[in-house]
């Protein structure tokens, strides 16, 4: 039996200058991309295209439940910044993969920048929800 990875077995974290985004905790799902982008160029007397790859940093999405009016203090701090009206600050994206054999796997995405915050009222028997696009230049690899 396959014993792979579950949502269960994974903890993503936004960090605030240092601290934990404790508003923004009841993540449903997380994407990360490490965007690449494929060059090909052709050549006379060559039978195929020489191929080469460039990378363009990552990005992703994040979706999660609300559960605490303070979200929109972090929202109003994303928006404060982009509007370089108050002193720089930074925001970390962090997950952490526990795999079944107890070896775990720590990817940091530093200085994160959003794009849209997108907010969900479902109807009546939904959840309020929120996702929100992010990207890095980079990404490192902690364990």
């Amino acid at each position: 039996m396959s014993e792979r990875l579950k949502g269960q077995e994974s903890l993503v974290r936004l960090i605030k200058s240092g601290s934990v985004v404790e508003e923004l905790t009841d993540i449903q799902s997380a994407e990360f991309d490490f965007d690449l982008t494929l060059l090909s160029e052709g050549y006379l007397n060559e039978r195929s295209d020489r191929k080469d790859d460039i990378f363009n940093g990552c990005s992703g999405s994040i979706s999660m439940h609300i559960e605490s009016r303070l979200y929109l203090n972090f929202i109003s701090d994303i928006v404060t910044r982009a509007q370089r009206k108050v002193t720089m600050f930074k925001v970390d994206l962090i997950t952490v993969l526990q795999f079944t054999d107890a070896e775990s796997a720590k990817i940091l995405f530093p200085d994160i920048r959003f794009g849209n915050f997108k907010q969900q009222i479902s109807g009546r028997a939904g959840y309020t929800g929120l996702s929100l696009d992010w990207g890095s230049s980079t990404f490192q690899r902690l364990s």
